[in-house]
């Protein structure tokens, strides 16, 4: 009894050095991979005038933006459209991709794309970007729809939800019905296995620290289960701050101190690291909008929204660092 016992213990201790040595692997790598992506943050928006945006199409209406972007010449492009992100270091781990590198890195992975406004605009972006299939979606479906990208390979599927809250299928928010805040059921589609990339976001919509916390520790209920962790990535996007009186700028800035108060702008960059610790805390991964967005006041839509974007735009930018992060978490993986 006493030899079953001990084998039985080194047994377990055996399963647990394994487990230790592959999660220290794992860490060391995904360390890697946070320290180089941080570098991505840290550039400078230059004039390219051999720039040409990565599509030239749109599969979405922005009447506000039409001017930017000629469908009758592809080389007749706004100059405001040859701006190009460059990060001061990257050791050649940036780079812009073509569509069919883009859709390779998916590997036949699904997309989900969860958030307000603004993550429909990087929603758009990638379909724009990707497009090759059907597309019917609105960002106001309550029961979204699939669209097919990458020749038929892949979906990508936007679900609105401003706070990234864990609503339960089929039940009805208060605050959808009066406009304040649309919470639509999305995790449901990451427990079920068809979205193995998830790219989330809790939107533009202030909530007082205490709140946003309370939602987070809601969020962990599900994000703490390891299986849902090792068939999903996890993205977390953070949030782009407006510009005050952006109607004033043509063109991207070098500097930009935000101020807007009834907005809650100015509380943007404390919650996007809230956000951030947790989702590093997981094991995710970290698109960073707010840093190259913040130099863009030049760039947004007309009639004074100080806060979306023309597409094409800075969120070409958002989808690159999505693109790279992947690109180097299937490095991780293959290795």
């Amino acid at each position: 009894v006493d030899l079953m016992k001990l084998l039985e213990i080194t047994l377990y201790l055996s399963l647990v050095i394994c487990r230790l040595i592959v999660t220290s692997g794992y860490n060391k790598y995904y360390d890697l991979i946070l320290n180089e992506s941080k570098k991505w943050s840290d550039g400078t928006w230059i004039h390219n005038d051999s720039f040409v945006p990565l599509f030239t199409e749109h599969h979405f209406e922005h009447t506000h933006c039409r001017t930017r972007l000629s469908r009758i010449s592809p080389t007749a492009y706004d100059s405001s459209l040859k701006w190009v992100w460059v990060p001061n270091n990257h050791n050649n781990s940036y780079t812009i991709p073509r569509k069919h590198e883009f859709c390779h890195s998916l590997h036949q992975r699904n997309i989900l794309v969860v958030g307000d406004s603004l993550s429909w605009e990087f929603f758009d972006t990638i379909v724009d970007f990707t497009y090759n299939g059907t597309c019917s979606a609105s960002q106001f479906d309550q029961i979204p729809k699939p669209c097919t990208i990458c020749h038929g390979r892949n979906k990508i599927m936007f679900v609105r939800n401003d706070l990234l809250s864990t609503v339960p299928p089929n039940e009805v928010v208060p605050g959808v019905q009066d406009g304040n805040f649309v919470e639509y059921s999305w995790i449901n589609y990451i427990i079920s296995g068809e979205y193995q990339i998830a790219v989330l976001n809790r939107g533009a919509h202030y909530l007082p620290d205490p709140v946003l916390k309370d939602n987070l520790r809601l969020l962990n209920f599900y994000f703490n289960n390891s299986d849902i962790r090792n068939k999903t990535t996890i993205f977390y996007r953070n949030s782009a701050p407006g510009h005050e009186n952006c109607q004033n700028y043509k063109l991207p800035v070098k500097s930009f101190v935000v101020t807007n108060e009834n907005f809650h702008w100015t509380k943007f960059y404390k919650q996007n690291q809230i956000m951030q610790d947790y989702f590093y805390k997981i094991g995710s991964f970290v698109i960073d909008a707010y840093s190259s967005s913040l130099y863009r006041p030049d760039s947004h839509v007309e009639d004074g929204d100080c806060l979306h974007y023309c597409i094409p735009g800075p969120i070409d930018t958002w989808m690159i660092f999505f693109y790279n992060l992947l690109k180097l978490d299937n490095l991780n993986k293959r290795g």
